[in-house]
């Protein structure tokens, strides 16, 4: 095993990742550095599509770039990157000067309030550092790829006076609200905003970007916006421009930009369109802006105090757990649309990004939840309300629970396998297990149980089901859906025996607990295998990760002993590859999140052997693209899923530690 050496400091990591959160907020305001330098690669969304931030430094009189590949200065030399659970920093010296870039998304737990504005602070912090005074200027803009998409799209910029901030903004002039779905997508409706403040020192512009960039290295005034609109995002890329100056000593001189993002509305609800949750008043994005700026000293020290907690409660179990742990927060909340339905309720979308596009999937929330439940339950009771809800009604026919709500930004109703239409392709024990799973978690989580009660018929008629069909599933799809149909799925069993026990509490009924008891002796019998336990029933010499065992720990029902545990776990630490234990005895790739869940129900010394590989494949990957959750054990390259809500399943280990679900 090769051991790995990461710096840490107090707050988070110094490390290289496959790329670096910059702006997470939501599915389509999302932007990551694919790549090790801040000045040698665009910015871009999740899905790959570039949304450009470029910035240059002058030090005396010199430019650099620190910020975007659009040349016209030179490097300023990079010298290291930091990430916390918050911030992601990129540090730089040159010329008696150090400069940090600190792009800030307060994802903040149990305050949706602030973490659901769509909001990030581009904070820089400038200081001499031989002792000299330095003249310093500063210069950042945004292209209009960020409302588009696609680069074609006519835009139309705007300027906004809001007190002491000097406000620029970007939309597309066709605005086709709530009118695109689909997965690798950018929105293409409301309305993107940079803000400075005049205290400042900043000055803003509306340029092209050529016009814009040269002026700054040349030191030429540009005294009038650019009005050519409306006009295509990529004809000669306007810009919204800000630059600064001011002189630097020993003390740091802070200096801060924000960008938000309008959606205008944000989710269509069964035909409903549903403003974002911040916007559900309707406040508007000019008081969004004076409140995050208002507020943005104490958001700064409330993302402080938390990214220290939480890296210390990671590193105190393991220095690889604080790496993963650290790159995974953001991206579980980025994926998400926050709204609020009109009886008041909280409602939380996820969508499934590079899988399919679809919103509210059950088995997406699944391997998330340990997330919610460790930061936020409140989190997992709006995404379960909707599916509950949808599961419950007459559009719904079937005896078993649904797979999603629609495709995003659309719950209007399922549209993967069969829909609302056939059984074809369907995941019946796959999801009617999990509601039952995550209902009784979130009940253990609040002590509410007048949740659970309302959806008592429901939930009922999912356990009926399993009862029926849960202990040797029929030849279906579970959630690793793209492995294909699998009958006697023992992994699948597990889920099924776990969720009955689980509505045995939750109902009361005793007959369901001494079945689920049952079944639990069965099957270790049926499932054995010897030094391990079986993918089937029927398939002597194979394997898979019994990931789903992890809710028989978190939730204390002791259904199956230690010893299954142990004989499991030590199995995968002999089977292993460089970057981990493959998802099953027929392939080499892995799910990160199916493996850290499996490595939560170890001792330290198995929970180590199991993660440190994950580590190694972040560290080493060739795939420069946001957290993935299947990958390739051998090579380390990614399949293709990524930047997914389902890395929330790498808190796993925390959420076991807490207690919580006791």
């Amino acid at each position: 095993m090769v051991e790995l050496v990461l710096a840490m400091t107090q707050f988070g990591v110094q490390t290289r990742v496959p790329a670096f959160p910059l702006v997470t907020h939501s599915p389509y305001f999302s932007c990551w550095l694919m790549g090790d330098h801040l000045n040698r690669n665009w910015a871009k969304h999740w899905s790959g599509n570039t949304q450009a931030i470029s910035g240059y430094i002058k030090i005396d009189g010199k430019a650099y770039r620190f910020c975007g590949n659009g040349g016209r200065a030179e490097e300023l030399p990079q010298i290291g990157t930091e990430l916390t659970a918050t911030t992601s920093t990129f540090k730089f010296s040159k010329d008696g000067i150090a400069f940090d870039i600190n792009f800030v998304s307060p994802l903040l737990p149990k305050n949706l309030e602030v973490s659901t504005r769509p909001t990030s602070y581009l904070n820089t912090s400038t200081k001499s550092t031989d002792g000299k005074t330095h003249e310093v200027s500063l210069y950042m803009d945004f292209t209009a790829e960020w409302c588009v998409g696609n680069e074609s799209q006519p835009v139309i910029a705007s300027r906004s006076k809001l007190g002491d901030l000097e406000a620029l903004s970007f939309r597309s002039a066709d605005q086709p609200t709530l009118k695109r779905t689909g997965d690798q997508i950018t929105i293409d409706w409301g309305s993107f905003w940079a803000a400075g403040s005049k205290d400042e020192g900043w000055s803003s512009t509306i340029s092209a970007h050529n016009t814009s960039r040269s002026a700054f290295v040349n030191g030429v005034s540009l005294d009038e916006d650019d009005l050519r609109f409306p006009r295509a995002a990529n004809d000669d890329y306007p810009v919204l421009a800000f630059q600064t100056k001011f002189s630097v000593g020993d003390s740091s001189e802070d200096r801060n930009l924000m960008i938000a993002y309008d959606e205008d509305y944000a989710i269509e609800y069964f035909k409903r369109p549903l403003r974002p949750y911040w916007n559900r008043n309707e406040i508007g994005m000019g008081a969004l802006l004076k409140k995050a700026n208002a507020e943005r000293d104490s958001i700064f020290k409330a993302c402080d105090k938390f990214d220290k907690e939480l890296a210390e409660k990671l590193a105190a179990i393991s220095p690889e757990y604080k790496t993963i742990g650290l790159l995974a927060y953001r991206q579980c909340i980025a994926g998400h649309g926050f709204v609020q339905d009109l009886n008041g309720d909280t409602l939380g979308f996820s969508k499934e990004n590079t899988s399919n596009g679809c919103i509210g999937t059950v088995d997406v929330l699944f391997p998330a939840a340990p997330y919610y439940l460790y930061f936020d339950p409140e989190m997992l009771k709006a995404q379960l309300i909707p599916l509950l809800d949808y599961g419950s009604s007459s559009r719904w026919k079937f005896d078993f629970a649904p797979h999603d709500l629609g495709q995003y930004p659309k719950a209007n109703g399922q549209v993967y396998g069969g829909g609302e239409r056939t059984e074809e392709n369907q995941m019946p024990v796959e999801e009617s297990a999990n509601l039952l799973i995550l209902t009784l978690a979130y009940q253990r989580a609040t002590g509410d149980k007048s949740f659970a009660l309302k959806y008592a018929g429901t939930l009922k008629k999912w356990a009926n089901y399993l009862e029926r069909k849960g202990f040797d599933p029929e030849n279906q799809l579970c959630t690793d859906d793209f492995a294909g149909h699998l009958a006697h799925n023992t992994n699948l069993s597990l889920k099924a025996i776990i969720a009955l026990r689980a509505f045995g509490e939750l109902s009361g009924d005793q007959k369901f607990t001494k079945l689920a008891e049952q079944w639990a002796k069965d099957w270790v019998k049926v499932a054995d295998d010897g030094d391990h336990f079986r993918l089937t029933f029927d398939r002597a010499n194979t394997w898979s990760l019994k990931y789903n065992l992890l809710w028989d720990e978190l939730l204390g029902f002791g259904l199956f002993p230690r010893a299954v545990v142990d004989k499991e776990l030590n199995y995968y630490i002999k089977v292993q590859n460089q970057y981990g234990v493959p998802l099953d005895s027929r392939v080499a790739y892995t799910k990160t999140d199916w493996l850290m869940w499996a490595a939560a129900l170890g001792d330290q010394k198995q929970f180590d052997a199991l993660t440190k590989p994950v580590t190694k494949w972040l560290l080493e990957t060739p795939s420069r693209v946001p957290f993935t959750d299947w990958y390739e054990t051998k090579t380390g390259e990614t399949r293709g899923m990524y930047a997914r809500t389902v890395i929330g399943g790498v808190f796993a280990r925390l959420l076991r530690d807490s207690h919580r679900l006791r």
